[in-house]
Parts: C-alpha cells; structure tokens; sequence
C-alpha cells in the first residue's frame, strides 16, 4: 500500500480515465463517438464539483479559507482607516466590557472571600424568643476564643451605622486578630 498523497493531476487523471473506459465501453456497445462521449460526462456528472471535493479532502479547507478573508480584511481596511478604526474600537468594547464584568462576577460572586481558606470559617450565632438578636458579649467572645478544642482561633466582627451630615456610614469593628486569623490580602493598612 503507497503512503503517498494523490496529487491534482493524479485525480485528474483517474477521471479523464474513467470518462474513456465509459466512452469506449458505450462505443463498444453501438453508441456514436461524440453521443458516447457526452453520455458517459453526463453519467459522470459534474467533474468539476467531483474536483472541487477532492480539493477540499485533501487540504486544510479552512486554513486557506480564514488566509483568504485575513488577506481580504486587510486590503479593505487600508482602503478606507474610518471604517477600520470603528471595527478596532467595536472590538475594544465587545471584547472589555465583558471581562471586566467577568472580572467583577468572578470577585464578588464566585470568590466572595478573600481569605486563606474561606471553607473553614463558620459563623456562631444563638437565637431566643426573649432575645432580639444573635450578637454576643464581649466575655462570651473571649470564653469561645479559649476553647481551642473546638477551634483553631475566634474573630469577632460587629457593625454600627454612623450618621454624618451628607449621608449614613456603616464602621465595622473588629477583634485585634481579625486580620492575622483570615489573613486577608491587604494593600494599605
């Protein structure tokens, strides 16, 4: 068995082969040259799609495709600078709007912590029909933050909101090992 590659005119001539081995076979039965001739294309069909098919089979179709327009492109878009610097800025936008949505959905929504490991933080709260929240006191922080058979450290976190003359603020107030138990990439502070 050849490894070898059928060229264009190898197909080529396997079809102008065929068509003879038609024709003579026609004439052989009786048919006039010329009708022979026509009748075997006819049953044939249409060479050059039959071409054309092969040509696409044996190439990398799409590779010279997307040449072609590469080539195209760029002859059209230095021909007229306008309509090339509208498709760059389209792109631009097209292209930045949705990474920096991406970029913020990815932040906030998918990473919503951005501590060392978000999987081992647990929040304790405790709920009473007398009580009207969840909160702590400060002896209770300290009791838990203790209990190092239950936990690897206790933080407390509690938030208040501030008024100020333009508009209403929220502080959160922190315990002193907040920041060294999360460990929280920090830029300032």
């Amino acid at each position: 068995m050849s490894t070898r590659k059928r060229t264009d005119g190898d197909y080529d001539d396997e079809i102008q082969a065929h068509l003879a081995i038609e024709t003579d076979r026609l004439i052989a039965d009786g048919w006039d040259p010329i009708r022979a001739r026509q009748e075997a294309r006819r049953a044939f069909g249409n060479v050059a799609l039959v071409r054309e098919r092969f040509y696409e089979t044996n190439r990398w179709a799409w590779l010279e495709q997307l040449a072609q327009d590469l080539r195209y492109a760029r002859r059209t878009l230095r021909q007229s600078p306008s309509f090339f610097a509208t498709t760059v800025l389209t792109l631009m936008v097209a292209i930045g709007v949705p990474t920096v949505a991406f970029t913020v959905f990815n932040g906030y929504v998918l990473r919503p912590y951005a501590v060392r490991t978000p999987s081992s933080l647990y929040q304790i709260g405790w709920l009473s029909t007398t009580s009207g929240g969840m909160s702590f006191r400060w002896s209770d922080y300290l009791e838990l933050r203790n209990r190092r058979d239950l936990f690897d450290d206790v933080v407390a976190e509690t938030s208040r909101f501030v008024s100020s003359d333009r508009q209403p603020l929220v502080a959160v107030l922190v315990s002193s090992n907040y920041f060294d138990t999360l460990g929280p990439r920090i830029l300032l502070g």
